[in-house]
């Protein structure tokens, strides 16, 4: 693009200014819709945001402190300890910090004992320790004197002994007799602590709104609370609880926790709103169990810990009391958050709301301009554009017709206008290759021609069978592929006789560019009905090892060995490249090629290698199959297959049989990547030898690739043009080549597409109220597909203007998306310019012809101005 031309594009962008304009539309359907969705955001905004959620309040979390106190006396009769109470004392652990006379209390979590083995009369003293593997011995010396297991129960003597009759194992300093690895007493010692009661204090503040409460509420005095215990349905108000009531609230059973204990939460809930009477802000208790119960995973079960009760005898002995208590841990905690109205939190989803009903027009307007049946008719009245200078045509900018052509359009649609042309075209290298592929690319090369394509072709012609093939013709193509980094390619013919050399000219180009992965997207075209319809998978081909690999020899007389090389390299390559294709591609599954169940190293390598690159993506499924099968998933049951990536011989076989199932070789594109390389071709590469001259050959999967190829340019509207009119045509039905069961030719397919070389001035139509296009023409009178879709795409297509100047230089100007003008201020505009360009180009002998057609909905007419 030049200077000036960058210039005013970032002008038209900077200066543009973009305001709303009313379109009233009646029509049930887009009415229905709309009154539907802004429903739909009224109720989201005031049932969910506002009532639900609150959102006109502001906020604050709760902040609280605990104490606890618990009740209750138990009574046991073991052999170690006897007949005995246990009073609050003993069983609460740690002992509780006394606040108060008689009462004793601790911050938010407190244990109860409810079992325990005992372990009496212990002192300092040696004996045998406990069996294990690495305690067990038959001799003094497996005892290392002085060695202190951590996970042992003293300091070894260094001395064997007798742990029973049959069994010998290390001598320990240690407090003697050691604890039996037992397990605990079921039903527990302590069952009756079940009856115990635990008084929970709970004091909350919410600082930003300055209020404090308390769990133990007003309406609660010290008589009602000396006999209260805690009831969902009588007292929900009670701060006392019984155990055994907790524990029930979280569906566990309290006689079975309590042999090898646990831990369990007490969740006080605080939610306030603080619009409503202050009375109302009152506490909600829930109770749940916290450690793990998992029966398939009971490994350490419960709560427990070891403490000692110590003694001195009369002598100075030092004895104690060993006891491994279990019990129940609780936890309480407090979670809460109060709200109060606040005019910015209410300001702010007020403004939300607003924005969202907003969102239902751009909705509306996206719905209507895009999928309704008059999408172009709404789009004309949706969008205005008003010149600050009335059309803008000032003497300045008709200045360059003495000089070039111009071409002026409107941007009332710029998605759908043909793009503005860049100083150069886009070079690619043309290789038509053997059979009839001359033939396509010559129908490449019309379409290209009608549809304006900026794309210059260096065309050479490479063949194995015409004597047309050499390193110095294979090293022209390499060089003018290396350039260019994209080319259209026929299909090269091998020959199958061996003239010394077994790589053919079509692999090792194939090598030379590294052209890895080949692409075939096997799609159904609509309008011509298979076995199976509505087909869209993808295959990609690994193509520069396997059994294509060219290494292969006759051993000894009557043996031949053809070696098939895979590589973890080039395997993840491919891999990878699937996986990125279908992420980029939104596609959800890849699928591996293989026969791994045979060649076990080599498709295993690969089947490996895609395993590994899958586990990189796994949002994408993947899946493997095995070659023979997939061709028979194939026939049978397509749809079940998205992305399939495969080894080299694999890939051809899947190639061709695919395209079998959308119409054969003529339909389907193909292309092929390296890192820095691409090259389209036909997906199913068929030289069509027996159809070469007969002008039968279906263009469809030439033309669809080079459509492809355009689209890698990122000239995507000419791609567009090109696939678009190829499958209008298709669709139609009324052009159909021998293959897809018709009797038209080659070229009447191409005419059919586009129209023919020499009418490449265009086409212009007029649009019904129903979306039609009636008088459709070129200025010689030839239908083609390609204008023929430009012309619909524009709503007003204004004039075609040839300004002849005495020195028969030749200037158009073409005026494309014109807002709607009068008939007459037309013709008026095209006098001004007329008069204007005299003027300009200095001589009084020019002539100027000013050739105008102009389209209105009522018809066309034609004027001629001198």
């Amino acid at each position: 693009m030049s200077e000036k031309g960058c210039c005013d594009s970032v002008g038209r962008c900077f200066f543009d200014y973009y305001t709303s304009k009313i379109l009233v539309i009646r029509s049930k359907k887009v009415g229905t819709l709309n009154r539907f969705t802004q429903a739909l955001v009224i109720a989201y905004v005031i049932g969910y945001v506002c009532v639900l959620k609150k959102g006109y309040q502001d906020t604050d979390t709760v902040l609280s402190s605990v104490t606890t106190k618990v009740k209750g006396i138990a009574l046991t009769n073991t052999t170690e300890l006897g007949e005995r109470i246990w009073d609050v004392a003993d069983y609460i652990i740690p002992p509780q910090v006394v606040r108060r006379l008689d009462e004793e209390e601790e911050d938010g979590s407190f244990f109860v004992l409810t079992n325990m083995i005992i372990t009496p009369n212990q002192t300092q003293s040696k004996c045998a320790e406990n069996p294990t593997p690495a305690s067990k011995c038959t001799s003094h010396r497996d005892c290392k004197r002085g060695f202190n297991d951590a996970r042992g129960d003293g300091v070894r003597t260094g001395r064997c002994v007798n742990y029973n009759i049959t069994m010998k194992t290390c001598e320990v300093l240690s407090w003697c007799p050691l604890e039996k690895i037992v397990d605990p007493p079921n039903p527990p010692l302590l069952a009756d602590a079940e009856n115990f009661t635990v008084l929970i204090k709970n004091n909350i503040r919410y600082p930003k709104f300055n209020f404090n409460k308390r769990n133990i509420l007003p309406n609660i005095n010290s008589s009602y609370l000396t006999q209260c215990v805690f009831s969902r349905k009588t007292d929900p108000d009670c701060p006392i609880f019984r155990l055994k009531e907790i524990v029930r609230e979280a569906d566990e059973d309290f006689q079975t926790m309590a042999v090898h204990g646990g831990v369990m939460g007490v969740q006080i809930r605080w939610d306030c709103d603080l619009d409503m009477p202050q009375s109302w802000c009152v506490p909600r208790y829930t109770f749940r169990r916290l450690d793990n119960k998992d029966p398939e995973n009971n490994v350490a079960p419960g709560y427990n810990f070891r403490f000692a009760k110590y003694y001195k005898n009369s002598d100075g002995t030092e004895t104690r009391t060993l006891i491994k208590g279990y019990g129940i841990r609780f936890d309480v905690m407090v979670f809460g958050q109060a709200g109060k109205f606040n005019v910015v939190p209410t300001l702010l989803n007020i403004g939300a709301g607003l924005a969202l009903l907003g969102l239902v027009n751009v909705i509306c307007d996206w719905i209507v301009l895009t999928f309704m049946k008059r999408k172009q008719h709404y789009r004309e009245q949706k969008y205005t554009y008003v010149d600050d200078f009335g059309l803008g045509l000032s003497g300045a900018r008709l200045q360059p017709l003495c000089a070039r052509s111009l071409g002026l359009s409107s941007s009332q649609n710029v998605s759908e206008s043909p793009p503005a042309r860049a100083d150069s075209t886009f070079k690619v290298t043309m290789v038509p290759g053997d059979g009839v592929g001359p033939e396509l690319m010559t129908a490449v090369k019309e379409v290209f021609k009608a549809a304006d394509v900026p794309v210059e072709f260096e065309e050479f012609h490479l063949s194995e069978v015409q004597n047309m093939a050499s390193e110095e013709k294979l090293d022209e193509v390499l060089t003018s592929m290396k350039n260019n980094r994209v080319a259209i390619k026929g299909k090269i013919h091998t020959p199958m006789e061996y003239k010394g050399e077994l790589a053919s000219y079509e692999m090792r180009l194939r090598r030379k560019l590294d052209l890895f992965a080949n692409v075939v997207h096997v799609n159904s075209l609509p309008g011509y009905s298979t076995r199976h319809n509505n087909l869209d998978l993808v295959i990609i081909r690994e193509q520069t090892e396997g059994e294509y690999s060219s290494l292969e020899h006759e051993s000894v007389s009557g043996v031949v060995e053809c070696l098939k090389i895979i590589t973890r390299e080039k395997s993840r390559r491919i891999a990878k490249f699937a996986f990125d294709y279908a992420t980029k591609k939104g596609r959800g599954k890849v699928t591996a090629v293989h026969k791994a169940n045979i060649m076990k190293l080599a498709d295993g390598l690969f089947l490996q290698s895609c395993a590994e690159v899958a586990e990189l993506y796994p949002k994408i499924k993947y899946e493997n199959i095995i070659i023979d099968n997939c061709c028979m998933q194939l026939v049978q049951n397509p749809y079940q297959f998205d992305v399939l990536v495969m080894p080299n011989l694999y890939g051809n076989i899947i190639d061709n049989l695919a395209a079998g199932l959308v119409g054969g070789a003529g339909v389907v594109p193909g292309e092929s990547y390296s890192a820095e390389y691409a090259v389209f071709e036909t997906g199913a590469r068929h030289p069509f030898a027996q159809a070469v001259g007969r002008n039968i050959a279906n263009p469809t999967a030439m033309l669809l690739s080079a459509s492809n190829m355009l689209r890698h340019l990122n000239l995507e509207y000419h791609s567009n043009m090109v696939s678009e009119a190829v499958k209008k045509v298709i669709k139609q039905g009324k052009v159909k080549t021998r293959d897809l069961g018709g009797y038209s030719t080659t070229g009447d397919f191409v005419r059919a597409v586009a129209p023919h070389p020499e009418h490449t001035l265009g086409s212009w139509g007029v649009e019904t109220g129903a979306g039609e296009v009636e008088n459709n023409r070129t200025l010689s009178g030839t239908p083609g597909s390609i204008v023929r879709d430009r012309a619909v795409k524009v709503s007003f297509i204004a004039a075609s203007l040839s300004i002849l100047t005495a020195q028969t230089s030749v200037h158009r100007l073409s005026l494309s998306d014109i807002s709607p003008l009068s008939h007459s201020g037309f013709v008026t505009l095209v006098g001004r310019l007329a008069k204007e360009s005299k003027a300009l180009c200095g001589t009084s002998e020019t002539q100027t012809q000013i050739y105008v057609m102009f389209t209105h909905r009522a018809g066309m007419s034609w004027e001629r101005t001198q």
